[in-house]
């Protein structure tokens, strides 16, 4: 069914949808613009929507609004597909009109709203593959919200059950993203007693290791490369392959959540800080003992 997805997009009336969803006036908005409720049926049942009439509505003045035309198109263009035999188009025009009234919506609560839109078009769709890219935009909200557990979770129904469609595949992404290891770290410049820490930021990792290498600084003030920070992919291949004068493993904290977490190591224990040499060292961290590495 893929390829009817946007068949309704030739329909007469797409371009002046194109044109009103844009929200562009030509002229600066009245004093009386309409605003699109959040609480409106705009966010509500494709039932509740169709026989919403707002530029009927007492008080409504804006009767050229964009909001208001591409309101009274979405009405058209769905009445339109209603007894199509192939609810395709049909659900895709629908759920595009959801994602445009959750986008042009005002007020607290335009996100609560759009989730529970979201929620009630993929019961209502089933197992149809419009349903993938439905996944998709209420798995990237409750991302939004903080939730990548159940982010993953909605993405991945939809990766499983729909992997070839547009929707499957951008949740499939989605849950690729939300899977993946990341790993950075911050530190002092200078260490002295009391000795600071290597302040780790990690997530979907349970191990780094940790080296200390010498730093020729005189040699990289000779190559006019003065800032440590300034490092191109030579400069990285030479730090790596540069002996280890301390190392140290780190075993860390589950992130099951998915969510990034902090994780302090003390220089004094994990390098044996004070035994140190004076002078400049890099602190090259990675999740595998060999390989490209963060420096």
């Amino acid at each position: 069914h893929t390829r009817y997805w946007r068949d309704w997009s030739s329909d007469v009336c797409s371009s002046d949808l194109r044109s009103a969803t844009s929200g562009e006036r030509g002229l600066a908005a009245p004093e009386d613009a309409f605003e699109l409720d959040a609480e409106s049926p705009a966010l509500g049942t494709r039932e509740a929507f169709l026989a919403w009439r707002p530029e009927a509505a007492a008080g409504v003045t804006d009767v050229h609004s964009p909001l208001l035309e591409a309101a009274a198109l979405y009405r058209d263009l769905l009445e339109f597909h209603a007894d199509d035999r192939d609810p395709t188009a049909l659900l895709a025009a629908d759920l595009d009109r959801i994602l445009w009234a959750a986008g042009a919506a005002v007020g607290p609560e335009v996100a609560e709203r759009r989730q529970a839109a979201l929620e009630a078009f993929i019961e209502r769709a089933g197992d149809h593959e419009t349903t993938a890219l439905a996944r998709f935009h209420l798995a990237q909200a409750v991302r939004e919200a903080g939730d990548l557990v159940e982010a993953r979770a909605i993405a991945l129904v939809a990766a499983e059950a729909h992997p070839q469609s547009p929707g499957g595949v951008m949740c499939r992404n989605l849950v690729t993203e939300i899977e993946a290891p990341d790993l950075s770290l911050v530190t002092e410049r200078a260490w002295a007693a009391p000795w600071p820490v290597v302040r780790v930021t990690y997530r979907n990792l349970d191990t780094i290791h940790l080296r200390l290498a010498a730093a020729d600084v005189d040699a990289r003030l000779r190559a006019g490369k003065p800032h440590g920070a300034w490092l191109d992919d030579a400069d990285r291949d030479a730090i790596l392959a540069l002996p280890a004068v301390k190392a140290h493993t780190v075993a860390l904290p589950a992130t099951a959540d998915y969510l990034h977490r902090h994780h302090d190591v003390p220089v004094a224990n994990a390098f044996d800080a004070a035994t140190l040499a004076p002078g400049a060292y890099w602190v090259i961290a990675s999740h595998r003992e060999i390989g490209r590495a963060h420096v």
